[in-house]
């Protein structure tokens, strides 16, 4: 009998997905609270405060931290 049937290899891989998705979700919210702090340090942060950002990145991962740069840091914004 094989340890890992093809419904065990589709489980691990899935456990190793999750794994990847909260290390890389945690990187974008490590760089949004430092980038986020340092722009409320200056006036200069849009839509909320850092901590919104952060949580909001934590949760949605990079599609919140892509929206996070469109607001604050592309050149689509008005300065």
């Amino acid at each position: 009998m094989d340890l890992l049937t093809l419904a065990g290899w589709i489980n691990l891989l899935a456990i190793l997905f999750g794994i990847v998705t909260v290390i890389v979700n945690v990187g974008f919210a490590i760089h949004v609270a430092l980038d986020a702090s340092a722009l409320d340090r200056e006036k200069r942060l849009i839509f909320g405060p850092a901590a919104l950002w952060v949580l909001t990145t934590l949760l949605f991962g990079v599609f919140a931290a892509t929206i996070y740069w469109i607001v604050n840091r592309s050149t689509l914004r008005n300065d």
